[in-house]
């Protein structure tokens, strides 16, 4: 009988085998004879299907797989040729086991074991494999899309009605069979899956055993790369990978910039992944590898054999914009930072996703923040830490502040929105990435503290250094024509055009109340410096003239910050530079009709009224007079007070 069966087999007599299968049902279970239909399947033995398919790494399309900027393939050509093939396939042999055994659900499961076993497992092994010599992005791209589209054919397996009515199944004739087997294209066959859920008039449990069936060999195909903690392992060493690699020639030149650390423990950590991810495997997965890794960080792979161990060059490889922050570099890290967890997403198990993606934020928190925002930060750190001011220090370092604090509400608004809420099944997950998250901010937040500090602390010392250079005689001229001719001091101009140059950096690097407040930090402190200043230097008559200029012109200046608080201080500094004007005997008017100076304590007017000239031509009693019975008001109390933190935080008001 099986012969007998064989011999129809080859003959495409469907009704003879079905004669054949029911006996051998009847005798021995028809075990036989399904092994014979399935084993010596055109679909399983034919020249085309045994012949393995090559997938070329160095293809045009393995180097967009490789490329973070590239969008992801949704299909690849060949497995979705294959996966059509089998849904063809499946609709032909779905009409002869109707037709020739009498347990069709049965050879169906048999026949699907073997496709799923021998041609698709061996089909997605030469794929994986092939995209594993490309780099760490290639292959979870390329497993996320086998993956899809074979959860796709699985589900179209499902929806496909196989069992026909009686009327149906008897329809089916001995040419269309013929044709179906030997895969003819001219064969009448319904290629496309119907819509529904298999529907057996009897066998149900055995419809039910072939579905498991189906999600078993999905999960057996895939399981070795997705089990455990595997897969998103690897999501971590990619985007590590990319970032590294991205952000290379942001480290060095940090590296070469910052002085004071001449270790930078981030930048090695950098060149020993991308060293590490290019040297990981041998062969076509290394040249790769590396290629694709330094194509990212700008760095031809043709330059040296191994370029990352050599000297790090400073100029004229690298320039400044190398070290900047950007915020479309920010944007680029969360876009690939995004693509990872939609796949993540696709990849895990829901009950998995709340683990996943915090340990994808923290890698991204590795290399985005701590990477790239605060070595920014730190370099202007020690930029401003480093100056010996001997020369005016720039402010430019301090411009990394404003990029630095947008970037970062990147940051909190990615993690608030897509993020945070992927957690919210897991009530401890949650409370651990809020946490994690605050620390963040809150180390940032300090680090940014303390660049502004730093650079009002050089603002503040070079403005003291430059008052310093006033000359003793300054306001007390020999020549009192020549020396009238000029119109500020040196000492003047050079602290006005600093302060114009803070002012300009300061609104470039701070924004609103920020900025307000450094600013006001700024005039408040050089207020009291001119106060001091005021006391260290005689003044005649002419002098006084020249003095008046150089105070109005600091009013000046310190009006152009737009802070109302400071506008009293600096009119309260012009009034008291006319007392080296005014004449003695109306001193004493003067003060009682001045807005500013009237409210002041006399005896804290004695030091300047010392420094007068015609100090001494007056007798004690008279300056006495003029200074008049105190008042109980400080020198310099007039105008809103400061407060001195110069940092509201990130996410503050």
């Amino acid at each position: 009988m099986l012969r007998l069966f064989e011999k129809a087999y080859l003959k495409g007599e469907p009704k003879a085998m079905a004669h054949c299968a029911q006996t051998l049902l009847e005798f021995n279970g028809g075990s036989s004879c399904i092994q014979i239909y399935v084993n010596q399947h055109d679909f399983f033995i034919s020249r085309d299907r045994i012949e393995a398919v090559d997938y070329v790494a160095e293809a045009p399309m393995w180097e967009s797989l490789a490329d973070p900027n590239q969008a992801a393939p949704k299909t690849e050509p060949q497995l979705a040729a294959l996966y059509s093939d089998i849904r063809d396939q499946i609709s032909q042999e779905a009409q002869i086991i109707e037709v020739v055994f009498p347990h069709p659900v049965v050879v169906m499961q048999v026949f699907l074991q073997r496709v799923f076993a021998q041609v698709i497992q061996s089909h997605l092994e030469k794929l994986i494999n092939a995209a594993q010599g490309s780099s760490t992005l290639a292959f979870l791209r390329v497993l996320a899309l086998a993956r899809f589209s074979t959860a796709q054919l699985v589900n179209d397996i499902k929806a496909h009605d196989f069992f026909r009515s009686s009327s149906s199944i008897s329809s089916s004739t001995t040419e269309t069979y013929t044709l179906a087997r030997r895969g003819s294209d001219d064969a009448d066959v319904d290629n496309k899956a119907s819509v529904g859920v298999i529907q057996a008039i009897s066998g149900g449990p055995g419809i039910s055993a072939l579905s498991s069936m189906l999600d078993q060999q999905l999960e057996e195909l895939f399981g070795q790369h997705l089990d455990n903690s595997r897969y998103v392992e690897r999501e971590c060493k990619s985007l590590t990978e990319l970032y590294a690699s991205y952000l290379l020639q942001f480290a060095r030149w940090h590296r070469a910039t910052n002085k004071a650390k001449p270790t930078n423990t981030i930048f090695d950590r950098m060149v020993n992944q991308i060293s590490s991810s290019a040297n990981g495997t041998p062969g076509t997965t290394q040249t790769s590898g590396l290629k694709s890794l330094l194509k990212l960080s700008g760095i031809s792979a043709d330059d040296s054999a191994n370029p990352l161990n050599e000297e790090l060059p400073t100029t004229p490889e690298l320039c400044e914009s190398d070290g900047q922050l950007d915020l479309n570099v920010a944007e680029k890290l969360l876009t690939w930072h995004a693509e990872s967890v939609g796949r993540m997403i696709e990849l895990s198990s829901p009950s998995e996703v709340p683990k996943n993606v915090f340990s994808l934020l923290k890698t991204l928190a590795e290399s985005f923040c701590k990477g790239y925002i605060e070595t920014a930060l730190e370099t202007s750190l020690a930029q401003f830490s480093s100056y010996d001011f001997k020369a005016e220090p720039s402010l430019k370092p301090m411009t990394v502040i404003k990029t630095a604090d947008m970037a970062m509400h990147l940051w909190q608004r990615y993690v608030t929105t897509a993020i945070v809420p992927l957690a919210a099944v897991s009530v401890n997950i949650r409370r651990e990435m809020s946490i994690f998250n605050n620390h963040i901010l809150v180390r940032i937040e300090n680090k940014i503290n303390s660049v502004a500090q730093k650079a009002l602390e050089c603002v503040l010392s070079w403005l003291s250094i430059s008052l310093a250079k006033q000359k003793k005689l300054d306001f007390k001229p020999k020549n009192d024509e020549l020396d009238f001719s000029r119109t500020h001091t040196e000492a003047c101009a050079a602290c006005t055009e600093f302060l114009n140059t803070t002012r300009t950096i300061v609104n470039q690097s701070l924004s609103g109340k920020n900025s307000e407040i450094f600013l006001s930090e700024v005039g408040v402190v050089f207020h009291s410096f001119l106060l001091e200043h005021l006391k260290k230097f005689p003044v005649s008559a002419m002098g006084g003239l020249m003095l008046t200029k150089d105070l109005t012109m600091y009013q000046d200046t310190i009006a152009k910050f737009n802070i109302p608080g400071l506008n009293e201080r600096y009119e309260m500094i012009r009034e008291l530079g006319n007392i080296f004007v005014v004449q003695p005997s109306i001193l004493k008017s003067y003060l009682g009709e001045s807005a500013m100076l009237g409210r002041i304590d006399g005896k804290l007017l004695r030091p300047f009224f010392l420094m007068r000239v015609d100090y001494g031509d007056h007798p004690k009693k008279f300056w006495d007079e003029v200074v008049g019975e105190s008042k109980h008001h400080e020198l310099g109390a007039a105008g809103a007070q400061v407060d001195r933190g110069l940092w509201l935080g990130i996410t503050g008001a």
